[in-house]
């Protein structure tokens, strides 16, 4: 049998031998984080001391994706150069003499042996190739499950970060769950646009016959396989957002603080402004002992500086208004006080034009105490008291403010 002679044994094991020592330990979808499983020498080489772990490497949702695309163009380099077109150069080289390639008559080629041996080099490239892409699958799925809790294994370090957000007065994981779940799951999908660009060598060693250019491996987007590694990775995936998701809702309750506003506040109103300064800044407070500000959950290393620093500055600027009110109720009232105390000094120094005018001073005299002074001295203690409460929180008032207000007594 033509298929049995030395040359193309010879040819037969170097597709198998080839396979085995340069393509099977490629994975199409990359789990070691670093591209190792294609580098014959990293897996080996130790790390520097103090070095950081790459395949402890948490990635940034964005630059993970350029990273797998990165990683599956270069599968895609390596199964054409390295796999493909070597087996195409080993036929020609170790075959050429015994067989004629220029055959130009299709008719005439399908009946020779050159095209059952050719046909058999296919085929052991295809099974090769589904195998390739079934133990890429494979291994991408028990890599996503190794972030399930189990008693059976420790879990690995996260893969991707998440962060929370203010967006729309609302506190959110970015980037947005579905949307990063189709993200991941379009990555699945560019498996088969590995496979897709891998044709098989009988049409390129017989040029002449215009024979159709098919593909290695043929694989449509919607086979079980590729289904039902989307549907592991989704619910992987949507299991490890839990932990962040309730972290989520602990800061959700204080998403009030990103749409509030002190537009309705009463500056002599003491007790109310004191209560309610006392709230923003207990929850400031609040906001930055919730959690730390890094969390690592399964899959997942949820980021929360962002949010801490939003929503507690945000209630410490309310806070602030809430005591810049009063502060200027101090301003504005200490002047009109003062100034009022000033024209009544000055109208008791005055000298009258005429008796009635002096009636009238000695009128206003008689009555002084009930129309001024009680009332100057109620509004100067009130003063006192915003002076006071301000000064509880520490809240800085211009010394010429205070200096206004104590001169009002004297």
């Amino acid at each position: 049998q033509p298929t049995l002679l030395t040359n193309i044994n010879s040819v037969t094991a170097a597709v198998w031998r080839r396979y085995g020592e340069e393509i099977s330990r490629h994975r199409i979808l990359d789990i070691t984080r670093c591209h190792r499983a294609g580098d014959k020498s990293s897996s080996t080489k130790p790390l520097p001391p103090g070095a950081p772990n790459p395949e402890e490497k948490v990635f940034d949702p964005e630059d993970f994706i350029k990273h797998m695309e990165e990683h599956r163009k270069d599968v895609t380099v390596t199964l054409e150069r390295h796999w493909r077109d070597y087996i195409v150069s080993e036929v020609l080289d170790k075959m050429s003499e015994t067989h004629n390639f220029f055959v130009d008559n299709p008719q005439k080629y399908l009946r020779l042996p050159l095209h059952r041996v050719l046909r058999k080099f296919d085929l052991i490239l295809n099974a090769q190739m589904r195998w390739f892409v079934q133990t890429s699958i494979d291994t991408w799925v028990d890599f996503m499950r190794s972030f399930v809790p189990s008693p059976e294994h420790a879990l690995p370090a996260p893969l991707l970060t998440l962060s929370l957000a203010a967006k729309d007065g609302e506190v959110v994981l970015l980037p947005p769950p579905d949307e990063l779940i189709s993200r991941l799951l379009a990555l699945i999908d560019g498996v088969a646009g590995v496979t897709s660009a891998i044709s098989c060598v009988e049409y390129e060693l017989v040029p002449f016959c215009n024979l159709p250019q098919n593909l290695m491996y043929e694989m449509a987007l919607s086979c079980s396989l590729l289904e039902d590694a989307k549907e592991a990775t989704r619910e992987v995936v949507l299991s490890c957002l839990q932990g962040p998701q309730e972290i989520q809702t602990m800061y959700q309750k204080y998403a009030y603080l990103l749409t509030e506003q002190v537009v309705d506040l009463d500056p002599l109103d003491v007790d109310t402004v004191r209560a309610r300064t006392e709230a923003y800044l207990q929850a400031g407070t609040e906001i930055e002992k919730l959690t730390c500000t890094v969390l690592k959950y399964p899959f997942f290393e949820l980021h929360c500086d962002e949010i801490i620093h939003t929503l507690s500055q945000q209630a410490y600027h309310l806070a602030f208004t809430c005591l810049s009110t009063v502060s200027v109720s101090v301003h504005d009232r200490s002047q009109a006080v003062l100034t009022e105390w000033q024209e009544t000094h000055e109208r008791i120094l005055s000298n009258p034009d005429d008796e009635e005018e002096l009636a009238r001073l000695k009128q206003f005299m008689a009555d002084i105490n009930t129309l001024k002074t009680k009332p100057l001295m109620a509004t100067t203690r009130h003063i006192h008291t915003q002076i006071d409460m301000l000064a509880d929180f520490s809240f800085e008032v211009e010394s010429d403010v205070v200096e206004r207000a104590f001169s009002s007594f004297a």
